[in-house]
């Protein structure tokens, strides 16, 4: 399908040019913010707004869906940031890498101890 057959909706390169202008105004509005608890009101409006300008890149988004669907994927982004900054932190890779906790991943010896822990 051809992403101009429905006029309302941008291309990927016309929404990655949306969210860099506005990447680029928030960084002039935060730089003129005072203290950390306004910066962080102004990164969460950003987000809101690169998230929209995204979700509503498909063909049959509509604001309804936006304003009910924004909880949950401000939940999903914050989520998944947690676990890339815990993998990376850990050293765990990608996510793949937790299949390998049942082929010996984690050391016996240590589940040992915790099934140890469970029956005091």
């Amino acid at each position: 399908m051809d992403d101009h057959t429905f006029p309302w909706i941008n291309t990927p390169d016309e929404v990655a040019e949306k969210v860099n202008g506005l990447i680029e105004e928030w960084q002039d509005e935060v730089a003129n913010v005072p203290n950390e608890s306004e910066q962080r009101l102004s990164a969460q409006r950003l987000l809101r707004r690169i998230v929209h300008e995204t979700f509503m890149a498909h063909f049959a988004s509509t604001e309804e869906d936006f304003e009910r669907c924004w909880p949950r994927l401000r939940d999903d982004i914050l989520c998944e940031h947690a676990a890339q900054i815990f993998n990376e932190i850990f050293g765990i890779g990608e996510y793949e890498d937790w299949d390998d906790y049942e082929d010996g991943f984690v050391d016996d010896e240590f589940d040992d101890e915790l099934e140890d822990d469970g029956d005091r």
